[in-house]
């Protein structure tokens, strides 16, 4: 795969944000409709992403079985970077920058830019586009439980 359909895949998928800036600076929007949009981002949007995503592949049982090994193994890692980095800032946990910079590295936001990149690079693999789902459902799964649990400091979250 050549550097330059690389970088224009990047640059395409990159600007796709321009318009959201632009509405902001233009006041097109106002700042208080930016959590309503994530909002429709993060329970609509991307669940939207992710079965669109596992749509593209022809199922089989190996298939099924290995998707399963990579979500659980996504899930592990996750975790086990969590617990690295709660080991290095183990003594500044009271802070909640400290608790924030413990899992962002572990839980970034991979599924927008991941996704659509994924598959305008490997077109003939719809496989690591499903996979790259199971990846991103981990994800949200240890975000929305362990991630919440560290930042907040309470387990009802």
């Amino acid at each position: 795969m050549e550097f330059g359909t690389v970088a224009l895949n990047v640059a395409l998928v990159l600007a796709y944000a321009i318009p959201g800036y632009l509405f902001i600076k233009t006041k097109f929007l106002k700042e208080s409709a930016i959590p309503i949009l994530s909002k429709v981002l993060l329970y609509f949007c991307q669940p939207c992403l992710s079965i669109y995503s596992l749509q593209k592949v022809v199922f089989s049982t190996e298939l099924f079985l290995n998707m399963l090994l990579f979500f659980g193994m996504s899930v592990v890692l996750q975790i086990g970077f969590i617990a690295l980095l709660r080991v290095v800032y183990c003594k500044k946990n009271a802070e909640a920058r400290y608790r924030i910079a413990m899992v962002s590295p572990a839980l970034g936001n991979v599924g927008f830019l991941g996704i659509p990149l994924l598959e305008a690079l490997l077109p003939q693999n719809p496989e690591a586009v499903a996979y790259a789902a199971m990846f991103i459902i981990a994800l949200n799964v240890t975000s929305w439980t362990i991630g919440a649990y560290i930042i907040t400091g309470d387990k009802s979250f």
